[in-house]
């Protein structure tokens, strides 16, 4: 049986992969991920391959060792913040970036485009939900509805109001 490299679109035999003990580690690592990333995953580490040259095993199984442990973490630390990392959020942010390799300086030499592209938007999200509540407290629907009672504004009610009261008191204390 072959397969084909996704780096270098190399035609080798699975005994060859098997073989070498980083790139058996790195297919088994790839496993891990959930089912829409594990392509994507091996894909976005040709974005790491160097001009000319073969991404190395050692290195490719490095760079995804890194990824399966932040995608597993469901979140990322980048400047100082925690930011959320859901599936959904990895699998938008590798098919950006693979959508993008013509723009990219390549070869990558870390994940810090990828974690950027992460908490930009997971800050998006954060900076939606804000405003969204922030409207909310304006217009004061993030109150719960009041009962029914005597509006402050209207005096005469509030007279009315208070004089009821008050004969209930004096019709208690028996004056």
């Amino acid at each position: 049986m072959n397969l084909i490299c996704p780096g270098c679109a190399g035609r080798y035999s699975i005994d060859a992969y098997l073989a070498d003990d980083a790139a058996r580690r790195c297919i088994k690592l790839a496993a891990e991920l959930p089912a829409p990333l594990a392509d994507l995953a091996l894909r976005y580490l040709t974005l790491f391959r160097p001009a000319q040259r073969a991404l190395l095993w050692p290195r490719a199984y490095t760079l995804l060792s890194e990824l399966v442990t932040a995608i597993q973490a469901g979140q990322i630390e980048r400047h100082g913040r925690t930011w959320s990392a859901p599936v959904s959020a990895w699998h938008d942010a590798l098919e950006d970036m693979l959508g993008k390799r013509d723009s990219l300086n390549l070869p990558l030499k870390g994940h810090g485009y990828l974690y950027e592209i992460i908490a930009g938007r997971a800050n998006q999200v954060e900076a939606a939900t804000e405003q969204k509540t922030e409207r909310r407290r304006q217009t004061g629907k993030h109150r719960p509805a009041e009962p029914q009672t005597t509006k402050r504004s209207d005096p005469v009610a509030a007279r009315e109001h208070l004089g009821k009261v008050m004969s209930k008191i004096r019709g208690a204390s028996g004056e």
